[in-house]
């Protein structure tokens, strides 16, 4: 007799020969991460759209655009998961904004700072890149 494990657990009824699918029979589908030029091919490509002055992101689906579905940390931040075949990345919605404005990648050791002090205020011209000692400065006193 054999001790089964917590990964052998019963996760469904199973087929119809009666035995019982376990979580080690399912595939885990790996993602690897969507790099900020990736990204900017998708929005070259015409694959992915951002509006610049809302914040709002959109993905071409069979001819359409759908509007990719945001949610907020838990420190408030909007966030969109972007999918691309085996690829996703989840990026906060002013980081997106900001790399589709500019065409370019977010410099390693630089975040980016809403000028006016509102981070729900997602334009572009509120947006601008600083490095993390600039940017830790100016939230001192905030």
């Amino acid at each position: 007799m054999s001790i089964a494990t917590l990964d052998d657990a019963v996760v469904d009824g199973g087929g119809d020969e009666g035995s019982p699918t376990t979580k080690a029979d399912k595939p885990k589908r790996k993602f690897r991460r969507l790099t900020d030029r990736q990204i900017i091919r998708r929005l070259e490509n015409d694959t992915l759209l951002v509006c610049l002055f809302e914040g709002i992101a959109y993905r071409k689906l069979r001819g359409e655009w759908i509007e990719l579905t945001c949610f907020y940390d838990r420190r408030g931040r909007k966030s969109v998961c972007i999918y691309s075949k085996n690829r996703r990345r989840k990026i906060m919605l002013n980081r997106l904004v900001w790399i589709a404005a500019h065409r370019r990648p977010i410099p390693r050791g630089h975040d980016i700072h809403h000028k006016n002090k509102n981070r729900h205020d997602y334009c572009w011209a509120n947006l601008e890149c600083l490095e993390n000692e600039a940017h830790k400065r100016k939230h001192e006193g905030f």
